[in-house]
């Protein structure tokens, strides 16, 4: 679903310079997932869960970076020389994030028993 919503968003701004991809893309990735992240601390304390397994928000910022730079540079790269460059792209975000995700899911989740770094894991 995050990855048709990019997808979508990047065709709908379809001829845009690429700051403005950029801008509306990093105000979509990184202030909105905070917003979220801190409510459902509230509500994971709220409910006694907060030594359960949750989405590492850096990681997760770092991930979403990541797939905006590559984006970004994808539409520098095909702008000219490509027609609808910017509908590859969309079409390219979509794909990437509907399989990086799921394949990228365990490296975000921290805390509890599903944690994979070293630091994370002594805590079973």
């Amino acid at each position: 679903m995050v990855g048709l919503i990019l997808g979508g968003l990047w065709a709908y701004q379809h001829g845009a310079p690429l700051w403005d991809h950029a801008v509306r893309m990093l105000i979509l990735l990184l202030i909105v997932p905070p917003m979220l992240h801190r409510r459902r601390t509230r509500r994971r304390r709220r409910l006694g869960l907060e030594g359960e397994p949750h989405l590492s928000l850096m990681r997760l910022s770092v991930v979403k970076v990541s797939i905006v730079a590559a984006a970004l540079l994808a539409a520098w790269l095909l702008r000219g020389r490509v027609a609808g460059a910017d509908f590859w792209i969309a079409g390219g975000l979509t794909v990437t994030v509907a399989i990086v995700g799921p394949l990228m899911h365990r490296w975000l989740i921290v805390g509890g028993s599903h944690a994979t770094s070293p630091r994370h894991a002594s805590r079973k």
